[in-house]
């Protein structure tokens, strides 16, 4: 997570550092690029706490960190693509007087795709994405504090989709101030690592990931 952190920080940086240098760089460049975090929202049966729901995720409030970048192809419409990062506790306080404790899930991606924009006015504007990619996604290790686990720790590839809307405020021509609202589903499979009394792990399980992300950062044109 640092590491990743560290790299959209650099990136950020260098598109502002390009920026800064560049006198002959005129207001409507196309190319941009933004670094924004906020919380993560699990929906759904993601969220859900019920023990009777095979599909609750368990999932609390988290963080997201994203780094988005595109190029404006027209000034209604462009292209985007978004690395993100995810990461959200799990809730196992009804199970606390077992002794039960959990880590958390992450995930971290990319997904693409066209951008719709609609200037507001010379300062603002607002984004609308439909974005589609390959998210990585870890299901948490779920274990007795003094005993064997219930869950194994596991990673698993899935499609994932995003709808999101973007408002941008440019401080100048080139800087501006970026909120992102998204909400993302996923629906990964893993190979299984649910064990039962006798030790033995329960076959392959798929798990309904959904959530609001919304993030607020900074962004540069060039």
């Amino acid at each position: 997570m640092k590491k990743m952190m560290f790299l959209m920080t650099l990136i950020l940086l260098i598109g502002l550092s390009v920026t800064a240098q560049d006198k002959k760089t005129k207001p409507n460049n196309k190319f941009f690029i933004s670094i924004a975090a906020g919380p993560a929202i699990p929906v759904s049966d993601f969220a859900s706490k019920n023990f009777n729901n095979e599909s609750a995720g368990l999932a609390k409030i988290g963080f997201t960190t994203n780094l988005q970048f595109g190029y404006q192809l027209h000034k209604y419409f462009g292209i985007t693509s978004t690395i993100l990062y995810s990461n959200y506790k799990v809730d196992v306080s009804q199970f606390a007087q077992y002794g039960v404790e959990a880590d958390h899930w992450q995930h971290y991606g990319i997904m693409a795709g066209p951008m719709f924009t609609w200037p507001i006015n010379e300062k603002v504007r607002t984004d609308f994405k439909v974005l589609g990619g390959i998210i990585n996604v870890n299901s948490p290790l779920v274990k007795f504090t003094d005993g064997p686990n219930l869950m194994n720790e596991e990673w698993a590839n899935s499609f994932a989709m995003q709808l999101g809307a973007d408002l941008r405020y440019n401080f100048t021509p080139n800087l501006n101030l970026v909120t992102n609202v998204d909400y993302n589903f996923m629906k990964p499979k893993f190979d299984g690592g649910i064990y039962v009394g006798d030790g033995t792990p329960t076959s392959a399980f798929e798990q309904k990931i959904s959530a609001i992300n919304a993030s607020i950062g900074l962004g540069v044109k060039f």
